[in-house]
């Protein structure tokens, strides 16, 4: 009986103590957090992605329609995406391959990116923000 208090305290210990803290905030759309965050940018979700879908034009001439996905706003970035941004629930990880990021403060674009991000969230996503756009040139 003594054994097993030890080992259920070691790992409680462990979960409580190991958990991975992402630093920087992440804001699910759809959510209040997600509207309270996008009313301190000074850009919101729909110019942000009219930027990104002209930046995604102005690279990709050949191409005369967009369908622009975003999930999060990360580290007061709109993460876009030209196709669907993978989330593995088991793990929390964001496999952000081919994302853009658009600062909502300034409106730069950070070119596309190969990272992966670890959140954790407790939910699947229920809502994302997608909208399709056509070149207009």
């Amino acid at each position: 009986m003594n054994k097993l208090i030890r080992i259920i305290a070691v790992i409680t210990f462990f979960c409580v103590f190991s958990c991975k803290v992402v630093s920087k905030d992440f804001f699910c759309f759809g959510t209040e957090e997600y509207k309270q965050k996008e009313k301190k940018n000074r850009i919101n979700t729909d110019e942000a992605a009219d930027l990104f879908a002209k930046y995604f034009f102005e690279k990709h001439t050949e191409k005369n329609k967009i369908k622009v996905n975003l999930n999060i706003i990360y580290d007061g970035y709109y993460i876009f995406s030209a196709s669907t941004i993978l989330y593995n629930h088991k793990t929390g990880e964001y496999f952000l391959n081919n994302t853009y990021w658009v600062n909502g403060q300034t409106g730069e674009i950070i070119k596309p990116n190969k990272k992966k991000l670890d959140i954790i969230l407790s939910l699947p996503l229920k809502e994302v923000f997608d909208k399709e756009f056509t070149n207009k040139s």
